[in-house]
């Protein structure tokens, strides 16, 4: 989504410089007379095929038959959204952008900010991601209406991006390979959602006398903390299973005896690598309920 930026036009960058930018090509023409410099036509460049060419070379040159100085007045143009531009990016605040390896994180208050600053918030995202086109108006719309959406909701972007809403805003997602690569999905106490392809799981507070274990698994919600994520393992992983202390995950599930092809499948809460659940079979050391519990959570799940 070009917007006002598409009006500008090319620029000068932190990076590149472009000194004859702003001259026309007569003066260019002269500069290099003057200096002995062979002028160079790009052949491409009388091709009326390709539509920059088009309008540079048939439709401007009869604009400018009853306009002369259309030209230099578009130009003019520019150079105001350009100033209009830079206002806006100055009241951009990029620490309401969070970075982490193919992610970004657009806070929440950013989507209650007029729109057109918005819009430039997502813009400076794609940009984190490496994303600098086939982003279009209708991708922006569908992030605004995710940002309004429950939890865990999420969209499919171009470049293989997908966009999901989170409890403090809006993730955006770079995916390596396939989507079941980079599965993450908040932790919510009321409510259901798709894992994959494979896992509905199902979360619901319960009362005390409706704990019946073989049911589900029964968590102290109070105890799971705000950055607890649904994930598969990762190298690292370590879990508590009630009275047997702190194991690597993997040597807990070789004792579980579960099928090896599985292992990578099965849907875990953790908060970095300490692993809360492991959904269909236990829950950890620290989120078992007790006579302290206040809030209880049911999850159960289905596999299709």
């Amino acid at each position: 989504v070009s917007g006002i930026s598409g009006a500008v036009g090319i620029k000068n960058t932190d990076t590149i410089f472009r000194p004859l930018l702003n001259l026309s090509k007569e003066e260019i023409l002269k500069l290099a007379k003057e200096h002995g410099v062979e002028f160079v036509q790009d052949e491409s460049n009388s091709d009326n095929d390709y539509s920059r060419n088009y309008i540079r070379n048939v439709v401007l040159p009869q604009i400018e038959n009853v306009y002369p100085k259309a030209v230099e007045n578009i130009a003019l143009f520019g150079k105001r959204c350009e100033e209009v531009l830079n206002y806006v990016l100055s009241l951009v605040d990029e620490s309401l952008i969070k970075t982490k390896n193919n992610e970004v994180v657009l806070d929440q208050s950013i989507f209650d900010q007029k729109i057109f600053i918005a819009r430039e918030y997502l813009k400076k995202a794609f940009e984190k991601l490496g994303v600098f086109s086939d982003i279009e108006s209708k991708h922006i719309a569908m992030i605004f209406e995710l940002s309004k959406a429950e939890v865990n909701k999420e969209v499919s972007l171009p470049h293989s991006l997908i966009a999901k809403k989170t409890y403090t805003g809006v993730k955006i997602l770079k995916i390596s390979k396939t989507k079941d690569d980079v599965l993450e999905y908040e932790f919510v106490k009321n409510g259901e959602f798709m894992f994959g392809k494979n896992y509905k799981i199902i979360t619901k507070v319960v009362k005390p006398d409706e704990v019946i274990y073989g049911e589900g698994l029964f968590v102290d919600v109070n105890k799971i903390s705000t950055n607890a994520i649904w994930r598969t393992r990762r190298l690292g992983d370590r879990f508590s299973k009630i009275g047997t202390g702190s194991k690597k995950l993997n040597d807990y599930l070789t004792n579980s005896k579960v099928d090896y092809e599985l292992r990578d499948k099965i849907p875990i809460l953790a908060v970095e690598q300490n692993v809360l659940i492991v959904l269909g079979d236990d829950v950890s050391e620290n989120v078992k309920i007790d006579a302290n519990t206040d809030e209880i959570v049911k999850i159960t799940f289905e596999t299709l």
